[in-house]
């Protein structure tokens, strides 16, 4: 079965550059920017000194790419990224 690789927009850090894609720890939705390499482990996207976190401090035991019924069960609006250097970044980070 192929997944695909969603977004929910661009990054908060480096908007217009790159998207904050969605991927999964444990079961829960984490977002994650291949360019700048932040992650959040809940929306909103928010700056704050609190929130700068990597994805290994958000999802310590790897993640994976959602499948279409969490992300539907989720009701995060997201879309489908197609740029090419974003989906081999993020496919790096895939456990």
């Amino acid at each position: 079965m192929t997944k695909s690789i969603y977004a929910i927009g661009d990054c908060p850090v480096c908007p217009g550059s790159s998207y904050a894609i969605v991927l999964v720890s444990e079961n829960n939705l984490v977002f994650f920017c291949p360019l700048c390499e932040v992650a959040w482990d809940k929306l909103p996207l928010e700056l704050n000194g609190s929130n700068v976190l990597t994805l290994p401090e958000v999802a310590p035991n790897g993640v994976s790419l959602p499948d279409d019924e969490l992300l539907s069960n989720s009701r995060v609006r997201a879309f489908v990224v197609t740029d090419a250097w974003c989906c081999e970044e993020v496919l790096k980070h895939i456990t």
